[in-house]
């Protein structure tokens, strides 16, 4: 395969990029926000 100097990116692939990273942050703040309230319900209960 020849290198095509000339050639544009695809800017499709930075929005993907873009969109999985906010994805991943997104659930990422939703799970610690469950197991916050899952151990706040552990500590209000215990006490």
């Amino acid at each position: 395969m020849r290198c095509e100097p000339n050639k544009t990116k695809c800017p499709a692939r930075k929005w993907t990029k873009r969109a999985g990273t906010v994805a991943f942050v997104f659930f990422l703040g939703k799970g610690l926000l469950w197991l916050g309230l899952a151990a706040a319900g552990a500590y209000y209960t215990m006490n």
